[in-house]
């Protein structure tokens, strides 16, 4: 690698993964993805760690940039599967999910580009997100 090289390092803490830039030696926060993490499974099957996604925060001169979506490829890493909980409400409700416009987005995109799938999409699997 060059001097000028950048490139990505990731640390996981309490289901949140860090996201930091390395150039010329140098460690520079860029953004974070915190999950909500739910075991599945029980004595006589296997556990699995689903893991989905709850806060994001990249900053902003790094937004757009596929930041996040490496998050979300490092966190498949980690766990073992990675779902977008469905939008279901209104902002009003706490009880319910409702992304921002940025969030849907984000959500999409993993989706379309096969980063995550749509778990309404697939009826087969039995997680609850809630």
């Amino acid at each position: 690698m060059g001097k000028n090289d950048k490139q990505l390092e990731f640390e996981e803490s309490y289901d949140t993964i860090t996201a930091y830039l390395m150039e010329n030696g140098e460690r520079e926060y860029v953004g974070e993805i915190s999950f909500a993490v739910q075991i599945i499974g029980d004595e006589r099957t296997e556990e699995k760690r689903i893991a989905c996604p709850k806060i994001a925060n990249v900053l902003e001169r790094y937004q757009k940039c596929g930041i996040a979506t490496q998050i979300i490829k490092f966190a498949k890493k980690i766990y073992d599967d990675v779902y977008f909980a469905p939008d279901t409400g209104s902002a009003g409700n706490s009880n319910d999910i409702h992304y921002s416009d940025e969030g849907l987005a984000f959500k999409t995109s993993c989706e379309r580009n096969n980063v995550t799938k749509d778990v309404l999409e697939n009826d087969d699997e039995d997680y609850n997100l809630d």
